[in-house]
């Protein structure tokens, strides 16, 4: 099963949930009658492909055409 993020439209609390996809949001954990919105998780957004978390150094592009590809600026 997945881990959603929600934040609540209200107060702007966030939670993470393990749940399944088609599961219903859950309710905001401060009792707040807002509504829980997923949203994508930060630390899904613009992870590097390669792992490790550092761009890789100017020489592993070799020839590449798009450095920006593995996040190194050209």
């Amino acid at each position: 099963m997945p881990i959603y993020e929600y934040v609540c439209d209200s107060c702007s609390e966030t939670v993470e949930v393990l749940q399944k996809r088609n599961a219903p949001a859950p309710e905001c954990p401060t009792g707040d009658e807002g509504q829980m919105v997923r949203v994508l998780s930060a630390h899904n957004v613009g992870a590097p492909s390669r792992g490790g978390g550092a761009p890789a150094p100017k020489e592993a592009c070799g020839d590449c055409p798009s450095r920006r590809a593995c996040g190194v600026d050209g």
